[in-house]
């Protein structure tokens, strides 16, 4: 029987164990610490920065194109709601393309459902306000991002005000959808 014990192949087995440790094991640990560092941290909106210097002035319209204006809430917006259709629309060449906020300010841009921070903020082009004051007309697009967690009023009134004479393109995230009655 103790010869027996000997005949197993133990470099073999050494290495398969190794293998399933590399495979499965690794994966399953970064797995979970990620899940738990995400879990862990609260969902609450994130801070704008605090930022004294003077902030750039807002472009000038080209008249002869169309404008597409992607929203923002006053705490920002989801990242890869926002970047993505910005740069599309932007670098078609066929749209001024904006980005408007209620305020102009710095915002965070934030991961969306996924908690922590991007680190990565901007300013809007216009505040509402200026939007109104500069552009003069509504949008031909509006691009709706997903929104931190709460629900910003200024944006669903300006959404409300343009919405007729605009298409919407809102993201797959309910809570940006909710804006839209």
């Amino acid at each position: 029987m103790l010869s027996a014990l000997f005949r197993i192949p133990w470099g073999k087995l050494l290495v398969a164990i190794a293998y399933l440790i590399a495979v499965i094991g690794v994966p399953l640990s970064v797995e979970a610490l990620n899940y738990y560092n995400k879990a862990a941290i609260p969902g609450q909106p994130f801070e704008a920065p605090a930022y004294i210097g003077a902030l750039p002035s807002p472009p000038t319209p080209d008249p002869t194109k169309k404008t597409a204006v992607v929203l923002s809430s006053a705490y920002g917006s989801e990242i890869t709601d926002t970047l993505p259709p910005f740069e599309i629309l932007a670098r078609s060449g066929a749209f001024n393309t904006y980005s408007v906020a209620p305020e102009r300010d710095v915002l965070p841009l934030g991961p969306g459902p996924v908690m922590g921070a991007t680190s990565l903020d901007f300013v809007p082009h216009f505040s509402f306000k200026d939007y109104d004051a500069i552009v003069g007309a509504p949008p031909d697009l509006i691009v709706v991002p997903e929104f931190p967690a709460t629900r910003p009023n200024a944006t669903r009134r300006c959404l409300i005000g343009s919405a007729a004479t605009s298409d919407l393109v809102p993201p797959c995230w309910p809570s940006a959808t909710e804006l839209c009655p």
